[in-house]
């Protein structure tokens, strides 16, 4: 890996193999009582992680001399909640938080072998409670029944948890199994959790042949060849009205979030789209 650097998006991940024969990812979901970041399944082949939408996806920010982790998912920064009277506890949190500056700055220090420690290092004092010097670390209960149980990332006290669990590699390099989007379905949570991401999308739709189709999608496409998927496609855009006539033009790309028509010379049925990046930014 890499040597970090500011707006980094990476991939957490416990390259211990458990009893169940799995690498652990810190993951999209919480536990029941929202105190831990469930891990999940994740294949890893020397410098890349083979990623499934259920790994989160996050942003390091700088911070002076520490770093901020921003999940993509939650929106939120991962901060220490291990209180004096609640242990093991990780939480999200804005920056308007009041007690943000204390609990979300880490210290990640990486060897030469590119295993990653991530702490919190302030030891703070509230008026109502202690958050002791934490790591975030990953839990696993070995012996689980479930075979797909892959244990829980969480702020643990520094004291109180193994080495092993404390080391963690940072993947910068990522192969995302391909998202599905689908016009029948919310996709907002899909996306807001990949954005800015490079992935593979596919489409569950159909485009007709010989008729216009409207078309957005939340990412770019180069028409340089006049092709779709491969398929020859007219792409027409909005110019301007005319009293109350839309005039459309030729389209020479399709940009993020911006609506187009398309006629393509045959049926295009759930086209897919390799190594385009996210962008909810635009349109």
């Amino acid at each position: 890996m890499t040597e970090l650097q500011e707006g980094d998006i990476v991939i957490v991940v416990n390259n211990i193999v458990r009893d169940n024969g799995h690498c652990s990812a810190l993951g999209t979901t919480l536990s029941k009582d929202k105190s831990k970041i469930c891990g999940c399944k994740i294949e890893v082949k020397g410098e890349i992680a083979y990623a499934t939408p259920d790994v989160d996806r996050i942003k390091l920010e700088k911070d002076d001399t520490y770093w901020l982790l921003y999940s993509m998912t939650q929106q939120k920064y991962i901060c220490n909640g291990n209180k004096k009277t609640v242990t093991n506890t990780s939480t999200f949190r804005n920056k308007d938080d009041d007690s943000f500056k204390h609990i979300s700055r880490t210290k990640i220090s990486i060897n030469r072998n590119n295993i990653a420690i991530i702490q919190y290092p302030y030891k703070w004092v509230s008026k109502k409670e202690i958050y002791p010097e934490a790591t975030l670390a990953f839990y696993y209960i070995g012996g689980d029944t479930n075979p797909n149980f892959t244990g829980y990332f969480s702020c643990y006290d520094i004291d109180k948890i193994d080495e092993s669990d404390q080391m963690v590699q940072l993947y910068k390099k990522v192969s995302s199994t391909p998202l599905t989007l689908n016009d029948e379905t919310d996709n907002s949570g899909l996306l807001t959790s990949n954005n800015g991401l490079q992935t593979s999308v596919n489409l569950s739709r159909k485009l007709l042949a010989n008729q216009w189709n409207t078309f957005c999608v939340p990412f770019d496409i180069d028409i340089a060849d006049c092709k779709i998927n491969g398929i020859e496609a007219s792409v027409m855009e909005y110019d301007h009205t005319t009293g109350n006539t839309m005039e459309f033009k030729e389209a020479t790309q399709i940009v993020a979030g911006k609506a187009y028509l398309i006629k393509p010379s045959a049926d295009i049925t759930d086209p897919q789209f390799d190594n385009v990046t996210i962008n909810l930014s635009s349109g």
